[in-house]
């Protein structure tokens, strides 16, 4: 589960830096905000950091990001609201931003909903592809 998630990740930010207009590195240095509701010591955070630095080392210093977290940057809708205006280029979601963005995928938060482990995972294989969709 946890390389699911820093595959994720890798992947959610290479794709929000390739959509985003301004990411045009030539002979310019870039830096990108990142924001999240994710604590300083947390998973997320140990996992954007190394690829922060992944990033840097292979634009030779012309991308790197500015991390807010914590909730510097408000909650997950005024996050939101800050991508839609250009502010925030990229950001961590949990259930509530992504049920913003797909209100269906708020099913997988729902408390008490599976009884093991196995059973997620097997609801997560499932509708795995259409999220992804």
């Amino acid at each position: 589960m946890k390389i699911k998630r820093i595959i994720f990740c890798g992947i959610s930010l290479f794709v929000a830096l390739l959509v985003t207009p301004q990411t045009s590195f030539a002979g310019k240095r870039t830096r990108k905000k990142i924001a999240t509701l994710a604590p300083e010591v947390s998973t997320w955070m140990n996992t954007i950091r190394d690829l922060d630095k992944e990033f840097k080392k292979e634009s030779k210093g012309k991308l790197s990001f500015k991390i807010y977290l914590g909730g510097v940057s408000g909650d997950e809708k005024d996050v939101l609201r800050e991508m839609r205006i250009g502010q925030i280029y990229v950001a961590g979601f949990k259930g509530v931003g992504l049920g913003e963005i797909l209100s269906v995928s708020r099913v997988l938060d729902l408390p008490f909903l599976f009884e093991t482990d196995s059973k997620v995972e097997f609801v997560y294989k499932k509708v795995e592809s259409y999220f992804a969709d």
